[in-house]
């Protein structure tokens, strides 16, 4: 996990350039069993 201050790098001189790649993995909770 990767935290970033926003107003230190979003609000920088130079814009990012690269491909951005945006990961979410969502979920409900399993009991062990359950499986």
């Amino acid at each position: 996990m990767l935290l970033v201050n926003n107003l230190l790098l979003a609000h920088g001189r130079r814009p990012y350039s690269g491909n951005r790649q945006i990961r979410v993995a969502l979920g409900d909770m399993r009991a062990h069993g359950a499986l």
